[in-house]
């Protein structure tokens, strides 16, 4: 696994996100990420309507 920004990992889970939830729109989901470094890192998304 490579080491990925914050950036590229919002936008990977924003596409999680929209795939998984696609069925419920418009629902927020926030997926919270604990780096190796301790460092905590959470990115809300909302699904699509």
């Amino acid at each position: 696994t490579g080491i990925m920004d914050e950036t590229t990992i919002a936008k990977g889970i924003t596409s999680y996100v929209t795939l998984t939830f696609d069925h419920t729109p418009s629902t927020e989901y926030t997926v919270e990420l604990l780096s190796s470094k301790g460092n905590k890192f959470s990115h809300t998304a909302t699904s699509p309507s």
